[in-house]
């Protein structure tokens, strides 16, 4: 597997069907835009995301993923996650 830490202005190609991830390794929110072709999967982000409404302050988890709501969304997309967190 191939890991690239990336950092401001970096540009990435993720081909198609690759295995792939992203993480924040910093002490800092992170930013990260991700541009999808074809479009469709953006909805995935939306449905398995927490809502922003103050940008200062933005939501935490209120415990450990929720497993099967992830992979209930991941077969929605038709994503194949490669490896999930354990508990």
């Amino acid at each position: 597997m191939y890991t690239q830490g990336a950092t401001t202005g970096d540009t990435a190609h993720i081909p198609s069907g690759v295995p792939h991830r992203h993480k924040n390794i910093g002490d800092t929110p992170g930013r990260l835009l991700v541009m999808l072709n074809p479009a469709g999967n953006e909805k995935f982000f939306a449905e398995l995301g927490l809502p922003v409404t103050d940008k200062t302050n933005p939501p935490k988890p209120s415990g450990p993923p929720d497993i099967e709501r992830i992979r209930a969304i991941t077969s929605k997309y038709q994503i194949e996650p490669v490896a999930l967190p354990t508990r």
